[in-house]
């Protein structure tokens, strides 16, 4: 059976006033960031339309070095746009790795809060079909910035992932903003590497699909809070998750990009 994930990230964005563009790799003694991503994105505006693609903006987690340009908006820190490299080199040390990954057409998710005290948790054996919802509390109320459909998935070590595994699920930009930061630190440790289910290669429910996505806009946006019995709204940290049968995993998801669009925003099927 399927899992509903929620799954709680720290929902702060970086200390730009500390900086000037370009915005350095993330340290680990850090937490993780939240950025608010100016990219191309293939989208959709109804469940049904065929996806265009164009230069929108999203929320999303993105460790390494960025550029940034900062505007007058404060929510409640100050907001920055930044734009994404093509061409990144980890340089090594204690840096954060990107997990989810959502760039170059993928939805991966490979490591975070797989592990607990040494052990696995119950986020290393999410079967086909499991959501996870990866969001951050703000204002007392949970909010969205990726729906992760699980596609499929593969045990691995960071430090001993093939290269024919590198080649077919992801590039070179990933392996050196997810995979070799993530081998420096915990390399020999085993994880779960999930590929998402996208507009182009759904999970089918019944004569339903349903697929990985970002909230996404023309404009700036605060990330969308999102409702659901499956949702704990004092949720800060960690994750909660709930066993559900495939139909109503078809409903929650549903129900969720019914929010999205009541937000007024749209789904990004694909961080180009």
């Amino acid at each position: 059976m399927p899992y509903l994930i929620q799954f709680m990230h720290p929902a702060g964005q970086p200390p730009y006033h500390r900086y000037s563009s370009p915005l350095p790799w993330n340290n680990i003694n850090n937490p993780h960031y939240r950025k608010f991503i100016q990219n191309k994105i293939s989208y959709v505006t109804t469940k049904n339309s065929y996806p265009k693609e164009e230069d929108l903006f999203f929320w999303g987690e993105w460790e390494p070095s960025s550029n940034f340009t900062l505007t007058s908006l404060r929510h409640p820190d100050p907001v920055a746009i930044n734009t994404i490299p093509n061409i990144i080199r980890y340089p090594g040390g204690n840096l954060h790795n990107t997990d989810p990954y959502v760039f170059d057409s993928n939805f991966l998710y490979t490591n975070c809060q797989q592990m607990r005290r040494n052990s696995p948790t119950k986020l290393q054996k999410l079967p086909e079909g499991s959501l996870i919802l990866f969001g951050s509390r703000i204002n007392k109320h949970f909010v969205l910035d990726t729906l992760f459909v699980v596609q499929s998935s593969f045990a691995y070590q960071a430090n001993n992932l093939s290269s024919t595994l590198l080649s077919r699920y992801n590039t070179l930009r990933f392996n050196h903003a997810v995979i070799q930061p993530l081998a420096t630190a915990l390399g020999t440790t085993q994880f779960t590497f999930y590929i998402g289910a996208t507009y182009a290669h759904p999970v089918q429910i019944n004569n339903s699909f349903i697929f990985s996505f970002v909230p996404c806009s023309d404009h700036y946006f605060q990330r969308p809070v999102i409702n659901s019995p499956y949702i704990n709204h004092n949720l800060s940290r960690g994750f909660k998750s709930t066993c559900l049968s495939h139909l109503q995993i078809l409903n929650e998801w549903q129900q969720i990009v019914r929010q999205i669009y009541m937000s007024n925003l749209w789904l990004g099927v694909a961080v180009l």
